[in-house]
């Protein structure tokens, strides 16, 4: 299987009468401490605490964080599985643009 390194800003899944949305916030200064993954089910934000391991639930969705920002697996009970990281290039390696996260670091928006 060969890597596909397309870059998603959001995703949304619609499923059994439900919404989840997975985004990226966009971003002018990357801090790996703060958590740039926004989350949503049926139109709610869904919050969660920041360590690795916790876990939020609803109507068979499941999000587990993986580390405790940027990196998440969500479920729908044996029918999906996906894992949304993001991360973004340095401010120093293109110091005159303004740049956007974007989810699993494969790729980046930036613009001067």
């Amino acid at each position: 299987m060969k890597r596909d390194f397309t870059w998603v800003q959001s995703i949304a899944v619609l499923f059994n009468k439900h919404q989840l949305f997975i985004g990226a916030l966009k971003t002018f200064k990357w801090d790996d401490s703060v958590d740039r993954l926004i989350k949503s089910f049926d139109g709610a934000p869904v919050t969660m605490a920041e360590n690795e391991g916790a876990k939020w639930q609803a109507a068979g969705f499941s999000i587990t964080r993986q580390s405790r920002t940027n990196n998440i697996v969500v479920e729908a009970e044996g029918n999906f599985k996906i894992t949304a990281k993001t991360k973004t290039v340095k401010i120093a390696e293109l110091p005159s643009m303004k740049c956007a996260s974007g989810m699993d670091g494969r790729g980046v928006v930036c613009k001067r």
